[in-house]
């Protein structure tokens, strides 16, 4: 009797050949050459009080992103000018966009002006895509960024500061009168301003019974700064009713007035 092999089944016979060939199969990875651009902008001009953020819209114009990939868009924000905006001080902003597979095709950047009640110049800054990179686990891919300045961004400033002056009652005998002057906001860079005694009009002090001249000055680091500013008092002998003068300051900064 002839040996016989045992016969395999078809349906078997037919994995088994479709599992050889898949594992002698070299893997294919996806590929993708992403490309981001800024599109839009919505605004060129923002107040610090504007309950609106300026938005950019940045858009993939290379391929789709495919499964296994994310893109990530980096910015860079920069100061323009003598008085350029700061990060962290002047704006704060959201975080790198990222595209993932089956993100829409634009995302928005979000710059939120800070409202710091200070009084300062407007301020500028301009908005650039510095570079995109992939990250990447079941597939290839490149990203890179179409080189596109957005228009300059302003944020426009309309902080004002008060100065008061405090009221004063002080004996002839005592020689001097201290006066102390409050500035409620800070102004940046700080200032100084001058200072002088008025007997003019409804005043009834006469010019040689009261006299001084000086200086006040504030850092402009915080609200509610003060300084002193003293004035002498003549003492005459004379026996005569009270009298009244004011203290007076000249070369205010813009935006800072003197409050009643």
């Amino acid at each position: 009797m002839k040996p016989t092999l045992t016969s395999i089944p078809k349906k078997a016979l037919l994995w088994i050949i479709a599992g050889l060939l898949i594992a002698l199969m070299p893997s294919v990875a996806l590929a993708a050459d992403l490309i981001f651009t800024i599109s839009a902008i919505s605004t060129t001009s923002v107040s610090e009080t504007s309950p609106s953020n300026v938005e950019v819209r940045v858009e993939s114009i290379g391929d789709p992103v495919p499964p296994g990939v994310t893109g990530t868009v980096n910015f860079i924000l920069t100061e323009v000018g003598p008085n350029g905006a700061v990060e962290g001080v002047d704006y704060t902003h959201t975080g790198n966009l990222t595209f993932d597979f089956g993100d829409p095709t634009f995302k928005i950047f979000s710059i939120t002006p800070v409202n710091d009640n200070i009084v300062e110049p407007d301020k500028t800054f301009n908005i650039e895509i510095t570079n995109a990179s992939v990250t990447t686990t079941e597939a290839t891919g490149t990203a890179t960024v179409f080189p596109l300045l957005a228009p300059n961004v302003t944020i426009t400033s309309e902080d004002t500061a008060t100065i008061t002056i405090s009221d004063e009652s002080d004996s002839e005998a005592t020689g001097s009168a201290d006066f102390t002057v409050t500035v409620d906001n800070p102004v940046e860079g700080g200032f100084s301003v001058t200072y002088g005694v008025d007997v003019s009009g409804a005043l009834t002090a006469e010019p040689g019974d009261v006299s001084g001249s000086g200086t006040v000055s504030f850092a402009g680091v915080a609200a509610n700064e003060t300084d002193t500013a003293t004035v002498t008092i003549t003492d005459d002998n004379i026996v005569e009713p009270d009298e009244t003068y004011a203290l007076v300051l000249s070369g205010l900064p813009t935006d800072v007035t003197v409050g009643s």
